[in-house]
C-alpha cells in the first residue's frame, strides 16, 4: 500500500507545504529550523534537561526525604517516557510502514520536479507518513498536561505544560520548513501522541487510584 499517488492529488498538503516550506522563507527561519527541527541532537541539550530536571528537584527540597516521593516521581517519570516510546513506535511500526508515504523531496523527484522543495537539512531516508517527531513531542507535551492537572486540586493544566506544546508544534512546523514532511504528515503525528499519552494517562490515573494516590492535595506529590 503506498500513498505516493494520494499525495500528489492532496492539494491541501501541496498548498500547506508550499506555504510554509517556500513562501515564508527568511534568514531567521533558515537559522533556527534546522535546530528546533533536530533539537535531540544538540550538543547542550541533555545539559538543557539535566539542568531543568535539577532545578525541579531543588523546588521540591522539602520532600526529597519521603520514599513516596520518589516513588511517584518515578512513576510519574516513566509515564513520560513510555509516552513518547509508544507514541514513537505506533507511528513508526503501526502506521508508517504501511503507509509508505513518500517525503516531499521524493515526491518532486518522481512526480513532479517544478514543485518547490526548499531542503534545508540532510537528505531524509524512509517514508513520511506520520511524523515521529511530531509524535514524540505531543505525547511529551499531553503527557505532562495530564501530570499537572492530576496535581492541580482543580484539575488545571499548569502553563509548563502549554509551554511544551508550543515547542511541540514549533517542532511540528519546523518539520515542514525544513522540507522533510508534509503537513499532514505532522498533524497525524501529532493526532497519535496526544491520543497514546491519553490512554496511558487514564492507566496511570487507575494506577495511582489503586495505590492510593488519588488526591492531587496530597504533600508527597511530585507536581503538587
Amino acid at each position: 500500500m503506498s500513498v505516493t499517488s494520494s499525495a500528489q492529488n492532496n492539494h491541501f498538503d501541496l498548498w500547506l507545504f508550499q506555504l510554509i516550506n517556500t513562501d515564508l522563507d527568511s534568514s531567521f527561519l533558515n537559522d533556527i529550523a534546522p535546530i528546533l527541527t533536530d533539537l535531540h541532537q544538540q550538543t547542550w541539550f541533555p545539559y538543557l534537561i539535566l539542568l531543568l530536571l535539577v532545578g525541579f528537584l531543588g523546588s521540591r527540597w522539602a520532600q526529597l526525604r519521603s520514599k513516596t516521593f520518589w516513588k511517584l516521581f518515578a512513576l510519574q517519570f516513566l509515564f513520560v517516557g513510555v509516552s513518547a516510546g509508544l507514541a514513537d513506535a505506533v507511528a513508526y511500526r503501526g502506521v508508517k510502514i504501511w503507509i509508505k508515504r513518500d517525503r516531499p523531496e521524493a515526491y518532486q523527484r518522481a512526480q513532479d520536479p517544478m514543485y518547490p522543495v526548499n531542503l534545508r537539512t540532510h537528505s531524509h531516508s524512509g517514508w513520511s507518513f506520520p511524523s515521529n517527531h511530531a509524535a514524540n513531542t505531543f505525547a511529551l507535551a499531553r503527557s505532562t498536561q495530564i501530570l499537572t492537572q492530576m496535581a492541580s486540586v482543580a484539575g488545571r493544566t499548569h502553563p509548563a505544560a502549554w509551554a511544551i506544546y508550543a515547542l511541540a508544534t514549533s517542532v511540528g512546523l519546523s518539520r515542514i520548513y525544513v522540507g522533510v514532511h508534509w503537513p499532514t504528515d505532522v498533524i497525524a503525528g501529532g493526532f497519535i501522541g496526544w491520543l497514546v499519552a491519553s490512554g496511558l494517562g487514564k492507566l496511570l490515573r487507575r494506577r495511582l487510584k489503586s495505590g492510593g494516590y488519588s488526591s492531587p492535595e496530597q504533600t508527597t506529590n511530585p507536581l503538587s
